[in-house]
């Protein structure tokens, strides 16, 4: 049985946790223990096999809430026994840590972030928090962050707000990395038509003996016409090792604001010889939350991928639909990111639907060389049977294109019961099957599970 050895973040935590709790003037404690049986049935090019996984899981969530902090906490031991089936029996940990101080109350805010998550690990190398993905070959993927943030009045009319970030990544295929941060800030403190605002970050991050270093600089004016209209002018330009980044963005447009549940912002412009895009709408009712976007930005993927692993990962969320683009590497890189988002939810009153579709391609040179494309997309469908059942069905489809082609193709039927306040069930039946122009990255997986989890 392999154990993963995650005592440098649960010593973190338990200081954190021992310095904090007296600070809370409300805190929550909850064990719980989750055990799943499944049934499973795999198909690769070489194998094709069929037994029973047994993954037993005691969790811990503690929450706390005070005057001036707040902190967060869900830890999770999974113990996984394969019977019939050739893997080998294995323990791993999954952590999710977020804490604030408010050092001073809208003055100086100060968060910390940690994670163990596993990530599935492709044919070529690309890493996934994707569950469905390659779930066969499983790696263990940490990371931790630190953020500090000061902000307050420069003069009358002036804002200011700065701010210092680091974070550290280690996972097991990969070199450890970690980068730094910093970001300054000022904008006008007015109530007239015209406004203005402008950002300055720079962020370093090291890897195996490489660095990269990724400075920017952006200018917005805004010129507000009445209570619902407004346009804008933008203008960013960052500096990198790459000269096709360090091209001057600006872009032009318009924002309505009919009422406080609906907005609209569009804006075009031009990034070198290229135009670029600006899209931001929502909608949100009782009965309708709709949400549309398309930004463009330069980072790297390893910044992407820690942004997947602190997010929760709902995947009935909006914004972040069924499978998301997760397939990041931890490269230092820098690169340029264009994504666009469409996500839609209607509740009534027993049943809810859920439909998200992303797509997100990276570049890193004017020739396309080295360009990843990935785009989903999600259906999601919930029905309340009773006061203690309900049934949900969700389809997924995601492909992600970079040295290799993949498709992967997602359907799961469950049925949830409660029977006590403490004691929940499920009954699951999936099905997963992966298309790709790798032999070894194909598959088809037939899962049928029961899951029992008591609340102490």
């Amino acid at each position: 049985m392999r154990f993963l050895n995650p005592t440098p973040f649960l010593s973190i935590v338990l200081i954190m946790l021992a310095v904090m709790t007296g600070a809370h003037s409300q805190s929550q404690l909850t064990p719980s223990l989750s055990i799943q049986e499944s049934f499973t049935t795999n198909q690769t090019a070489t194998a094709d096999e069929s037994g029973r996984v047994t993954t037993i899981s005691p969790n811990i969530s503690y929450q706390a809430v005070g005057l001036k902090n707040s902190v967060s906490l869900n830890y999770a031991l999974n113990a996984i026994y394969y019977n019939d089936l050739p893997e080998p029996d294995r323990t791993d940990h999954s952590l999710q840590l977020q804490s604030n101080f408010s050092h001073i109350p809208k003055r100086w805010n100060t968060t910390m972030t940690s994670s163990i998550k596993q990530a599935n690990v492709s044919a070529d190398g690309i890493q996934s928090l994707n569950p469905t993905f390659q779930s066969n070959n499983s790696q263990t993927l940490k990371t931790w962050g630190f953020g500090t943030n000061l902000q307050g009045n420069l003069t009358d009319k002036v804002n200011y707000q700065s701010g210092v970030n680091l974070d550290y990544a280690d996972f097991e295929s990969s070199a450890s990395s970690h980068s730094t941060g910093v970001n300054l800030g000022l904008n006008s403190n007015t109530q007239d038509h015209l406004s203005w605002d402008t950002t300055f970050t720079s962020n370093r991050s090291r890897s195996a003996g490489d660095h990269s270093q990724i400075d920017n600089v952006t200018v917005n004016l805004n010129y507000r016409f009445n209570q619902h209209y407004s346009s804008f002018i933008s203008a960013d330009k960052s500096k990198t090792d790459n000269e096709f980044l360090n091209q001057v963005n600006t872009s032009t447009g318009l924002t309505w604001t009919p009422d406080r549940n609906t907005s609209f912002r569009l804006g075009i412009g031009k990034r070198g010889d290229n135009t670029t895009y600006t899209l931001d709408s929502s909608l949100k009712t009782k009965q309708i939350t709709y949400q549309l976007g398309y930004n463009e930005s330069i980072t790297t993927s390893r910044a992407l991928l820690i942004d997947d692993a602190a997010d929760q990962q709902d995947l009935t969320e909006v914004n972040q639909p069924g499978l998301a683009a997760a397939n990041q590497t931890l490269s230092i890189d820098a690169i340029l990111v264009k994504k666009g988002t469409i996500g839609m939810t209607i509740k009534g009153k027993k049943s809810s639907l859920t439909v998200g579709y992303f797509q997100q391609t990276t570049t890193q040179n004017i020739n396309n060389i080295g360009k990843e494309i990935r785009e989903g997309l999600n259906i999601n469908a919930t029905r309340t049977l009773s006061d203690s059942s309900s049934a949900q069905i969700s389809l997924a489809r995601q492909e992600t294109e970079t040295t290799q082609r993949n498709t992967v193709d997602d359907v799961s039927l469950s049925y949830n019961r409660q029977f006590a306040k403490s004691i929940n069930t499920s009954a699951v039946l999936r099905q997963t099957e992966q298309k790709s122009n790798a032999v070894a990255n194909q598959y088809q997986q037939q899962v049928v599970s029961f899951n029992l989890n008591v609340t102490f």
